[in-house]
């Protein structure tokens, strides 16, 4: 079966303007409102952080890290010359 029978003119000689404007989509409301959807989409991955960062939690955590480093494993690291 076609793989998009609810559009059977796409991508054939008759997908053009003039069939959208009088048989498709002759308000392009469609069109519209998926072009709205879009917009959308493209505004939401454009303004969300890709990893969401924030330095003085992260400095926190590092320092939370190094002291239980420091009060578990020190004399083993000064043992071995292994500075922190």
């Amino acid at each position: 079966a076609y793989a998009n029978d609810n559009y059977p003119v796409y991508h054939s000689v008759h997908d053009n303007f003039y069939w959208m404007t009088h048989f498709g989509d002759p308000n392009f409301t469609y069109n519209a409102a998926i072009g709205e959807v879009w917009a959308q989409v493209a505004m939401a991955i454009a303004t969300t952080p890709i990893i969401p960062y924030n330095p003085v939690r992260y400095y926190e955590k590092l320092l939370e890290m190094y002291n239980q480093l420091e009060s578990k494993h020190g004399s083993a690291l000064k043992q071995n010359n292994i500075t922190t």
